[in-house]
């Protein structure tokens, strides 16, 4: 682990260049599979430089990594409260919700308004009290179901 920590250092280091950051990150993964932290940097790295696809891939990683490592279903569609404890603080259950709002973003940035939504609502589902703050991008869902409505 230390190495993909190191790995993960150099990349923040070369953060405003893409592809050497990609690198560094993609190399800790190499180094450690189950690093979480490097699938969100990854996809927040490729979000930020409007590489939706990219970004959505690793998002999508990363709820699999966290659901093997928290020992529940990765299918979000199937997540019911019961499936584990949401409640917990850090760990893969956490780092599962936050991913899941990430994807949300990404959705809808990716004009996949119904997708967006419908994660959205299964984030609301077993994250009733918004303790990842998924409220942020529901009001921007509804800025863009309003704005597809009046079209």
């Amino acid at each position: 682990m230390a190495d993909a920590r190191l790995l993960m250092a150099r990349a923040r280091e070369v953060w405003d260049d893409v592809p050497a950051a990609s690198a560094f990150l993609k190399r800790a993964l190499d180094v450690d599979s189950n690093c979480l932290e490097a699938y969100v940097w990854l996809y927040k790295l490729y979000f930020y430089n409007r590489h939706l696809g990219e970004a959505e891939h690793y998002a999508r990683l990363a709820l699999s990594t966290a659901a093997a490592l928290g020992h529940f279903g990765y299918d979000w569609r199937a997540a019911t409260p019961a499936s584990t404890d949401w409640n917990q603080d850090g760990g893969p259950q956490r780092a599962y919700l936050y991913t899941l709002k990430a994807l949300a973003f990404i959705r809808l940035r990716q004009d996949d308004l119904e997708e967006g939504e419908a994660v959205l609502d299964k984030l609301s589902e077993l994250d009733p009290d918004d303790q990842v703050g998924a409220c942020v991008v529901r009001q921007l869902a509804e800025r863009l179901r309003e704005d597809r409505d009046a079209a």
